[in-house]
């Protein structure tokens, strides 16, 4: 077996144990269920690292502030999250948005900025809050949840919240592209 080959099955193998970071993690602090084996990087279609963006959904929050926000509404996508990203400009963020209300924990694991996580219900209301999540390098990292069922989590720069005023029972606006409201 080449040298190249072996490499990507190595990593292969390591993709399948652990999950992506900055991004949602089942059960918490138990072990991510097993995914099939992925195909070597190099292969198309397979994940490396920071992902282009993903499409933009704007939020304004209570304040009146508006957040451009990258939408993660596929499991793949809430899986890479913002893994590997080395910045996030204030204004920006990322929703990881889940297609049924149920626990959304957040892994940092592999996650290369602080962030400030908001866990909001199907409405845009803002069902609990972390300021300043620290990134994490290497297990063990954190697993990060509010302990009650939401829809989605808004992840954000560091320090977002405590500049916005953001608390629990908030509720952040979807406004789509022309400035059309949605709930």
């Amino acid at each position: 077996m080449s040298a190249p080959r072996a490499a990507a099955l190595w990593l292969a193998a390591a993709l399948w144990l652990h999950p992506a970071a900055c991004a949602p993690r089942d059960g918490g602090n138990a072990a991510p269920a097993p995914r099939a084996p992925q195909p070597a990087e190099s292969e198309p279609g397979v994940p490396t690292g920071p992902q282009p963006p993903l499409a933009p959904v704007t939020l304004v929050l209570p304040s009146g502030a508006a957040i451009i926000a990258e939408l993660a509404d596929t499991p793949m996508r809430r899986e890479i999250g913002l893994m590997g990203r080395a910045s996030l400009p204030p204004g920006h963020g990322m929703l990881l948005e889940a297609p049924e209300d149920g626990p959304q924990p957040i892994w940092m694991m592999n996650c290369l900025l602080p962030l400030d996580l908001v866990w909001l219900d199907a409405g845009g209301v803002v069902v609990g809050l972390i300021e300043n999540a620290p990134p994490c390098a290497r297990e063990p990292c954190a697993s990060y949840d509010p302990g009650v069922p939401a829809r989605s989590v808004l992840e954000l720069p560091a320090g977002t919240i405590a500049r916005e005023g953001l608390t629990e029972g908030a509720r952040i606006r979807r406004v789509r592209i022309g400035g059309e409201r949605t709930p």
